[in-house]
């Protein structure tokens, strides 16, 4: 049994719940874009859809990296801000925009896979979040 417990220490930290919050968030500010600027967003969907890679400056230490989120409302003239963290706070140890995956399903709509790192309490584990985006009900999700 105690080493049950013991392996469950080890497993990757890719099991956390990943979250949208309003880009009200003190993270969603455009002195937080990283730079190079062109590696630093993307564009989905003939334009309609972005990805932003922000980071806090290094605070806090092991999560200050965020992906904010734009995408047509499908209600309003403006459009859906969102920013992905981890649990409604912190961000990533890592964000890479320039290894997203895309592919489309009429369905459910565009789905980007984010590479990421996750702080493991000494450095940081590589992850992968998929956000999908639904245009027509303007619903976005993370897993």
């Amino acid at each position: 049994m105690l080493r049950v417990i013991a392996l469950t220490l080890f497993l990757p930290a890719t099991a956390q719940a990943q979250s949208f919050v309003d880009c009200d968030h003190f993270a969603a500010n455009a002195r937080n874009l990283t730079q190079p600027f062109a590696d630093a967003t993307r564009t989905y969907a003939n334009g309609a859809i972005s990805l932003l890679s922000l980071d806090t400056g290094g605070e806090p230490a092991c999560c200050s990296s965020y992906v904010m989120v734009l995408a047509p409302d499908p209600e309003q003239p403006f459009q859906i801000c969102q920013l992905l963290t981890q649990d409604g706070d912190s961000g990533y140890s890592g964000v890479d925009l320039t290894g997203v995956r895309s592919s489309y399903d009429a369905a459910t709509g565009l789905t980007l896979r984010v590479p990421v790192g996750i702080y493991n309490g000494a450095g940081s584990d590589p992850a992968t979040v998929a956000i999908t985006i639904n245009q027509q009900t303007g619903v976005i999700r993370a897993r």
